[in-house]
Order: C-alpha cells, then structure tokens, then sequence
C-alpha cells in the first residue's frame, strides 16, 4: 500500500488491513535483528515472533500518519518488543512455552534472505549508516543522546522509560526531540 491508502485505512480504522501490511514489516524486523547479530536462528521462537506481531497490533493503532511513517513506526516497536522479550528470556523472566521451539520453515525463509545479500546492499547499506551519523551530528547534543539510545546507535535500544529517567525528560518531551529530531535528519538524509 502507498502513503495515500495506508491513511485511508487509518482513517477508516481498517485494523485489520494496516495489521496485514505490519506483518511483512515484523519479518523484515528479525531479518534485521539477525543481520545486526542480536538474534541468532535458535533465539527465534513461537513467543519471541508473537510479541513481535502484537507488538505491531498496538502500533498499528497508535500510529498517528502526521506525526511518523507507518513502515519505521511499526518496525520500531516490533524489534523494541523482541529485545525485551529477548532481555527477559535471557534473565529467565519468560516462562509458558518452550522458548527454544522454532518456526523452521520460517526461520529458514528469513535466514536464506538473509544470506542473499549482495556486495552492493552491504555497501549501500553503510552510505545509509554513514549518512544517518552524519544527520546526528546536526543535532543538539540532548538530541543526539534521545536518539541514540532510544534507536541503538552504538549502544543496545533501551526503552523509552528508562531515556526520561537518564536525562530527566517526561515521556512527552522525550517523544517531542525524537519527532524533531528525525523531521530534521530526514531532510539532511
């Protein structure tokens, strides 16, 4: 879907159809997640691949088409759920299913694309890198801290409670330099 109907849906409040075009944006999440070396296959689970799609099920309905894009808005709170939940396995806080059961046709789907990287996208993709530190650098530095933690630039993404704690922003400020902040990146990218 384009900008123009992903609005429409949201303005008809067409969850169902925003939830479906979040559901490629989920996979693409952990391909990305297992690119940035933070999920390995054995981490992907039945549970880790639910948080990550009601994850996208609450973004769908909180995104708000004037404030964000749909595809980074719906990434971001996916992977943010991931990692929480990876963070909890990890400190063994995750309990229910096996958290070890693999989806394998799935997995293998996601780990083959993965792998079907060309020389070209590896490079294209440090131009963006490259390109989004030197937007950063026009930032204030208040600016640059917000973002980089909430995003996980050079550092793991810590949620948004812990940033206003950090810097002693309220969860409204904090949400204000990071929609500044990315509005002016965006133009410097």
């Amino acid at each position: 879907m384009n900008a123009d109907e992903l609005r429409a849906a949201h303005a008809a409040q067409d969850w169902r159809t925003l939830w479906e075009q979040s559901v490629p944006i989920v996979k693409y999440s952990i391909k990305l997640l297992m690119k940035a070396g933070r999920l390995s296959r054995n981490s992907i689970s039945d549970d880790l691949l639910q948080e990550g799609y009601e994850a996208a099920g609450r973004a769908v309905r909180s995104w708000n088409p004037d404030i964000g894009k749909f595809s980074p808005w719906i990434s971001q709170a996916a992977r943010s759920a991931m990692l929480n939940h990876l963070r909890r396995e990890a400190g063994g806080m995750v309990g229910g299913r096996d958290a070890v059961a693999l989806t394998t046709q799935w997995v293998d789907d996601v780990a083959a694309d993965a792998e079907a990287d060309t020389p070209f996208q590896e490079v294209e993709r440090s131009v963006d890198a490259l390109r989004v530190r030197i937007a950063l650098t026009a930032l204030e530095p208040n600016e640059q801290l917000v973002i980089k933690r909430y995003f996980g630039v050079d550092c793991a993404p810590e949620p948004m409670d812990a940033i206003c704690k950090m810097s002693g922003l309220s969860r409204r400020s904090a949400w204000r330099i990071i929609r500044e902040a990315l509005e002016r990146m965006s133009e410097l990218v």
